[in-house]
């Protein structure tokens, strides 16, 4: 019989996934130039990259980043970093949707206050995000 501590690292995990971009009003659809999405799990702790260039996006409303490897736990998942190109200029972070695979981006515009992106037809998302499951 093998004993385990309670400290003892058992679950760890690397994989790809496929991100997508929709709209929280209507979601949509893009034609994806770059779509990577890969995760690194450890224990309950996911870290995930995403690239992303769209164009002929269809959707509206509020910016999601949908496609996640795992379902998020809590609402809020972090950002190392995020930028978008090719839409408005954005700088801020993301808010996790919880218990879905959908991230919101949020952020200011233009120095303006803390929103949240809007879809936009074309442009670019890279982010370095990570939420507990």
């Amino acid at each position: 019989t093998l004993f385990r501590s309670a400290n003892t690292l058992d679950d760890y995990e690397e994989g790809t996934f496929t991100p997508s971009v929709a709209g929280a009003t209507t979601p949509g659809t893009a034609t994806y130039s770059v779509r990577v999405g890969s995760y690194t799990k450890t224990g309950r702790l996911v870290t995930c990259q995403i690239v992303m260039t769209y164009t002929g996006g269809t959707g509206a409303g509020n910016l999601l980043v949908t496609g996640l490897p795992f379902a998020i736990a809590g609402t809020i998942a972090p950002v190392a970093s995020v930028g978008i190109y090719g839409g408005p200029t954005f700088t801020g972070s993301v808010h996790g949707l919880g218990a879905s695979t959908q991230l919101e981006i949020r952020g200011s515009v233009s120095g303006a206050s803390f929103s949240n992106a809007v879809y936009t037809a074309a442009g670019t998302i890279v982010a370095t995000v990570s939420y507990e499951v």
